[in-house]
């Protein structure tokens, strides 16, 4: 596709933008390609939202993604070594997100040594190529509780694969997590979603994850979707040690779906989980008091049955 001319589709601000980028582009070693899509408005800032890595079939390719408005996006194509940091000092960055197709790990390191000076306050990483685990954990060496980091099915992790920072994020979002260990899910700390895919977790080990969430002093999660490696899941058991009431809508049990909310039998915290089963998966919603609650009357149900359960343990003890 020919790059369109910028006057067809800028003011004289963008293109005295694009003056700047193809007068910074045309010194460079390598000669690179702009192409511009839908640009209409004169915007006083711009902001990089997206810088798109991967193997094409001209070479190695760095994208930018500038977005003007919600319908108006600017993009820009060069090469990748040593490039990207001339194009964040022309463009002012903020919050930037990498999505990374089939590379090197040499690559992968470049792009992430820049994050500490140009990039970084990068918050989203999007892996989509089969990058091998040295690159990997590099990139989850970056890895804070501001970040996102996504792992696409194309990402082969061994099933011995482990990293101190691969919960210490914002969100993860992993296909392949059959590496994915308990005592991985009880270390969780202040994370707001959780989405694994496939994973090895059994019945029992997601019931102990469900009551740490609940009894635990600290945040753990706010959202957790994750399968269990078999089904179907015995409800009884998912939930052992917590109260429960089951939602009684029948056009998602037509479809499968079971809803539950559920609190610690014991713990005086009140802290809830809105848990919504499908097939294999568990979807856990986590939340402190009524007023947080999508059902409030149930909530109360739910304090009246362990108030109960109390009452019930205190009189056999004194029996």
């Amino acid at each position: 596709m020919q790059p369109r001319s910028p006057a067809q589709n800028t003011d004289a601000g963008h293109v005295n933008l694009f003056s700047q980028l193809n007068a910074t582009c045309l010194s460079m070693e390598k000669q690179l390609k702009i192409e511009v899509f839908a640009v209409h408005e004169n915007k006083k800032s711009l902001g990089v939202h997206l810088i798109r890595f991967a193997e094409q079939d001209d070479g190695k390719v760095a994208e930018v993604h500038i977005s003007v408005t919600a319908n108006s996006i600017l993009i820009v194509r060069l090469g990748v070594d040593n490039q990207e940091p001339d194009i964040c000092k022309l463009i002012p960055c903020h919050r930037v997100a990498f999505s990374l197709g089939a590379m090197d790990t040499l690559d992968v390191k470049k792009i992430f040594s820049e994050s500490s000076t140009e990039w970084n306050d990068w918050h989203c990483t999007n892996v989509n190529g089969n990058l091998n685990m040295e690159a990997v954990r590099v990139i989850m060496d970056n890895a804070n509780s501001d970040r996102t980091l996504m792992f696409s099915p194309a990402v082969n992790f061994p099933v011995d694969f482990t990293h101190d920072k691969a919960f210490q994020l914002k969100k993860l979002d992993c296909f392949n997590a059959q590496w994915v260990r308990i005592e991985q899910l009880l270390n969780i700390r202040g994370a707001k979603e959780i989405t694994l895919r496939r994973t090895n977790l059994t019945v029992s080990e997601m019931n102990r994850f469900l009551r740490h969430c609940l009894e635990s002093r600290e945040q753990v999660c706010e959202t957790a979707r994750i399968p269990v490696a078999q089904g179907p899941i015995d409800l009884h058991a998912l939930m052992n040690g917590l109260v429960f009431v089951a939602d009684n809508n029948m056009e998602a049990r037509m479809r499968g779906i079971h809803i539950l909310l559920g609190c610690s039998e014991t713990d005086v915290r009140s802290k809830y989980a809105n848990v919504k089963i499908f097939n294999e998966c568990i979807t856990s919603e986590f939340f402190t008091g009524n007023a947080e609650s999508p059902q409030p009357h149930v909530v109360e149900i739910l304090e009246l049955m362990k108030r109960e359960k109390r009452i019930r343990r205190e009189a056999l003890r004194v029996n």
